[in-house]
């Protein structure tokens, strides 16, 4: 697939620490490229980490092979997982990581303790008629 990647313009946010690129996806005879693809791509055009790289949505032309974009390069992954969300995040991980943290979220949360069973709620109902009746 041939994918070539034209940077529009580049500004950068001291605030934020992070630079804002407006590009454009050129994808000849081929269908969008995953964002994942494109992630890759930018970093190797900008010599950047591609984990500090986030994409916003892609808006695709109708008819043409071409697509524009936002990608906001944070100076490290650390501060873009301080600023970006998670679930925006895990749009640019492959499969394979996306399931191995969903299984790990899976892993941290407790459970729930399991609802007490009719007998036993019979047996508190009981216990607390008798109580009733011995404090009058």
């Amino acid at each position: 697939m041939s994918l070539k990647i034209e940077v529009l313009s580049d500004q950068e946010d001291k605030l934020l620490e992070r630079r804002q690129i407006s590009f454009k996806v050129i994808h000849q005879k081929a269908a969008t490229p995953k964002r994942i693809e494109i992630r890759k791509q930018l970093a190797d055009t900008l010599k950047v980490d591609p984990e500090a790289i986030h994409l916003r949505p892609l808006k695709q032309k109708s008819g043409r092979n071409e697509a524009d974009g936002i990608a906001l390069i944070y100076k490290t992954p650390e501060r873009a997982s301080l600023i970006e969300r998670e679930y925006l995040a895990d749009r640019l991980k492959p499969k394979e990581k996306k399931e191995e943290a969903k299984e790990a979220k899976k892993e941290e949360k407790p459970k729930a303790p399991a609802p007490p069973k009719k007998e036993e709620k019979k047996e508190e109902k009981k216990e607390k008629k008798e109580e009733k009746k011995h404090v009058k």
